[in-house]
């Protein structure tokens, strides 16, 4: 297993965890360990993403990442999830474009994780405005659904990247 792969997995670990916590629990200590799971999630995949497209060293991205991890977790208050959870996936999506203009990956391959997350912010907004909500259901929840659908988008973008072939040297 890589490093790269290492801190994606431990970031998806804090990410379950700390959803998880929060949703059982529903207090604010939980809340700032789910995003900043979640933060630490897409930072790993940012991480991927800059050695894969870019060429950047696995140890220099990972080192940036922690410190991207550690400056979320520090300032998690400070930051509105309306502005850091669309800024990172912005900042996910450059490496992805860089794949598909080089010609590294194809565009049908970069449009799954994108899908899936569409898929799971049409799901979530449908739950929040009580469209599909079943709150008494032990088996239906529109929320599990943007958790899972959010989870696939991850785990697709991440192995977009991962099975990238190398990018050729002239």
């Amino acid at each position: 297993i890589s490093a790269l792969s290492a801190l994606f997995a431990v970031s998806c670990a804090l990410l379950a965890t700390g959803s998880f916590l929060f949703h059982a629990s529903v207090t604010r200590e939980m809340q700032w360990l789910d995003m900043v799971g979640t933060y630490a999630a897409l930072v790993a995949v940012i991480a991927r993403g800059a050695v894969a497209a870019f060429g950047v060293r696995p140890a220099v991205a990972i080192a940036a990442a922690l410190v991207a991890d550690l400056l979320f977790a520090l300032f998690k208050w400070s930051i509105p999830g309306t502005v850091a959870l669309p800024l990172l996936i912005v900042v996910a999506s450059v490496p992805i474009v860089r794949m598909v203009r080089s010609g590294r990956r194809s565009a049908r391959a970069a449009l799954l994780p994108g899908l899936l997350m569409l898929l799971a912010v049409v799901f979530r907004q449908l739950d929040v405005a009580g469209v599909w909500c079943l709150p008494e259901s032990r088996v239906y929840q529109g929320h599990a659904l943007w958790h899972l659908l959010t989870a696939a988008s991850l785990g697709a973008v991440f192995f977009f990247f991962e099975n990238a072939p190398p990018e050729a040297r002239t």
